[in-house]
Parts: C-alpha cells; sequence; structure tokens
C-alpha cells in the first residue's frame, strides 16, 4: 500500500508535464473532469487532483494502457467471483430471466 501512496505522489508531482506531453487540449481534460478552468489550473499548481481525477486524465493520455488495465482488473474480478462461487450458470440466468419477464 506504501507503494501506491508514493506512486500516486510521483504522478501528482508529474502531472503537467504527462498533460504537457499528451496531445490534449486543456479545455477538452476541464469538461472531462467536470471542473471549471480557475479550478483545473489551481489543482494543477497545487498537484491537487484526487484519485477520480487522475484516472479520467490517464484515461484519455494513455487510452491502451488504461483499458488494458481495465480489461485485466475485471478479468481479475471475475476470477476472484468464480474462485469464491459467485458465479450463476447458464440455465439459472435463464430461469430468472424467465421468472422475472415471462412468466406472469
Amino acid at each position: 500500500m506504501t507503494n501506491a501512496i508514493f506512486e500516486t505522489k510521483e504522478i501528482l508531482n508529474n502531472i503537467n508535464e504527462y498533460i504537457s506531453n499528451s496531445n490534449l487540449r486543456v479545455d477538452f481534460l476541464i469538461k472531462e473532469l467536470n471542473i471549471s478552468t480557475v479550478t483545473y489550473y489551481r489543482k494543477l499548481k497545487y498537484k491537487s487532483f484526487n484519485v477520480d481525477e487522475l484516472v479520467k486524465i490517464f484515461s484519455h493520455i494513455s487510452p491502451k494502457e488504461y483499458d488494458q488495465w481495465y480489461l485485466n482488473n475485471l478479468l481479475q474480478k471475475g476470477l476472484e467471483d468464480e474462485k469464491n462461487g459467485k458465479i450463476n450458470t447458464t440455465a439459472q440466468v435463464m430461469n430468472e430471466f424467465d421468472e422475472k419477464y415471462l412468466k406472469k
């Protein structure tokens, strides 16, 4: 956990460089983050973007890397659900569907 904190701090310390080196326009990021221009520049100056904002920024700076991370994360959650028995068979899903939507 400590590594994650220091990695996040390192990202925040270099956020201006990451944004500057990307092809993204500042007005696009401001719109995506749903913040005002003043707030954006304040957060940039004081390196105060929160984790959700960093995820949005990097999903646009490195979309392929973000998509790979996101899909891998979903896969890991699915494998964990399977391991813990939190899955339904196709027959169970179909029966639930039939009971909910087809039977009156």
